[in-house]
């Protein structure tokens, strides 16, 4: 069974969280923490690998909450990633890094970016998206896989972009067809993560669920990415 490793999301903007939420369940256990309490409570049941915290929180001072979870115990270890926006200045990234923040990054930051932050600070392998062996049995020979994997990145960049498009309209219909074409061919050249991302997006689409197609595309995309230029490297 897949274990994936958990992050919190500390907002007291439900929408913003989940939105974060949405980019991160397909390769975290992502959830939501809506205080200080909140995560000190959730301290006595898990550890996280990464919490983000929103420095845009008006319940709550962020720092505040950034010193409460360097103060607990199980809380010193966690790295803590700042989300901010355009309004930060020096000095605030000053208090930031002081309270023991691991960094900061802006709300609008790309989802690619994002994911290789996270990944980073949660030493998950984002350079593993593509098991070549994997590729190779279901394709019958190296050969074989060579010439599907250039097709897969030849055809990636006005693919994703039709992709794209179909989420931001939404055209549920298009979105779904292209989405079930990817998860197939993801699979054929090893990338799982991007397949069963795709898988998912498929049902979403199927089932006319907008609002799940809108929040998990970006990282759909940045996987879809991902994966093209770790094939790149491969057939290089």
């Amino acid at each position: 069974m897949e274990i994936r490793q958990p992050i919190w999301i500390i907002d007291d903007d439900a929408m913003r969280a989940e939105q974060i939420c949405g980019l991160l369940t397909p390769l975290f256990e992502a959830s939501r923490k809506d205080s200080l309490q909140d995560v000190l409570s959730s301290f006595e049941k898990s550890v996280p690998a990464l919490i983000l915290l929103s420095y845009s929180m008006e319940s709550d001072d962020p720092l505040d909450i950034l010193e409460g979870i360097k103060d607990h115990p199980l809380g010193a270890a966690v790295p803590v990633l700042m989300l901010t926006d355009d309004t930060v200045t020096q000095a605030d990234e000053a208090q930031i890094l002081g309270g023991g923040a691991a960094g900061h990054v802006r709300n609008d930051i790309p989802a690619d970016i994002l994911l290789s932050k996270i990944g980073k600070l949660t030493g998950m392998p984002f350079d593993a998206l593509v098991d070549e062996d994997a590729a190779i049995a279901y394709c019958g020979s190296r050969e074989v896989f060579l010439e599907v994997a250039r097709t897969f990145v030849t055809i990636e960049p006005e693919d994703r972009d039709k992709i794209a498009f179909a989420a931001s309209q939404p055209d549920l219909g298009g979105y779904t067809v292209r989405v079930h074409a990817l998860k197939n061919a993801a699979k054929v050249v090893g990338a799982i993560t991007l397949s069963d991302h795709a898988a998912r997006l498929e049902k979403s689409g199927k089932a006319g669920d907008c609002d799940a197609v809108t929040a998990l595309t970006p990282t759909l995309l940045a996987l879809y990415d991902r994966c093209a230029e770790e094939l790149k490297g491969i057939i290089a």
